[in-house]
């Protein structure tokens, strides 16, 4: 049996409004800096605005645990399961290894993913572990070699089958039903490269890659208590699977994901 929100033990405002702030500051600037570099062919600058924000979230999130022996979070307690859809902002990737792609610049489209969960609260702690399941996919749309040559379209796939563990900290707004999280994520990730053509040319044979590699990522947002059993969430995450191999030619496989969905507690 859950308990209603109203009847635990709740954090008053002013305890977190600072981090609140620093959380919300860092997810909108990461949002605006990626959606305005991706218009700009900037690969460069997009990244190290992207880690600039997994540094802040980190920032954020420490603040946050160095309050948690003094609070108890508002947060349902038990087992649950989660549900919910990302929209990927893929940063653009340079390529390695191969001496034929080495230094060439990947441009890719904004892409999709879907997420499932299975976390438990642990009792009298603001603290959740959860294993989830992802699902990313961005579409390639020009790749640059170095030299005098302009970008030449390059029509390709790239999906990440991830699996991690997480350690979430939950806190509740003090008689309101929304709430706070931030935590982060390690596992591993099966990226996948589909290629459909080069330079307009359709890809003959075996076009098809993959690659197993250490995944991690960091997240933050807010929740909504809809009931004692259901809660919904929506806020962005920072993705890194730390560098795929596809037939020799490492590619960077980093994003922003705006993310939203429902928990559900039994």
């Amino acid at each position: 049996m859950v308990a209603s929100y109203n009847e635990r033990e709740e954090i008053h405002p002013h305890k977190i409004g600072q981090t609140f702030w620093s959380m919300w500051v860092g997810m909108r600037g990461t949002v605006a800096a990626g959606m305005n570099n991706k218009r700009e062919n900037h690969s460069q600058e997009k990244g190290a605005s992207m880690k600039s924000w997994a540094i802040r979230t980190m920032v954020a999130a420490s603040a946050a645990l160095a309050w948690t022996s003094a609070a108890r979070a508002d947060d349902p307690q038990g087992l649950y399961t989660t549900i919910g859809g990302l929209f990927v902002l893929q940063e653009d990737a340079t390529a390695g290894g191969d001496p034929l792609f080495s230094g060439a610049e990947v441009d890719f489209d904004d892409g999709f993913g879907v997420s499932v969960g299975l976390g438990y609260d642990l009792p009298g702690l603001p603290i959740a572990v959860e294993f989830e399941y992802s699902y990313r996919n961005a579409e390639t749309e020009t790749i640059t070699f170095g030299g005098p040559g302009g970008p030449i379209q390059f029509d390709a796939d790239l999906g990440s089958h991830t699996f991690m563990v997480h350690g979430i900290l939950n806190f509740q707004i003090e008689g309101t039903p929304i709430g706070l999280y931030a935590g982060a994520g390690a596992g591993f990730t099966l990226s996948t490269l589909e290629v459909s053509s080069i330079a307009g040319l359709p890809v003959t044979g075996d076009a098809d890659e993959e690659d197993v590699t250490l995944a991690y990522q960091i997240r933050a947002g807010l929740t909504f208590r809809v009931s004692d059993n259901v809660m919904l969430y929506a806020g962005a995450r920072w993705f890194d699977a730390l560098d795929p191999e596809f037939d020799g030619v490492e590619l960077d496989n980093q994003s922003v994901n705006i993310e939203a969905g429902i928990r559900l507690y039994f």
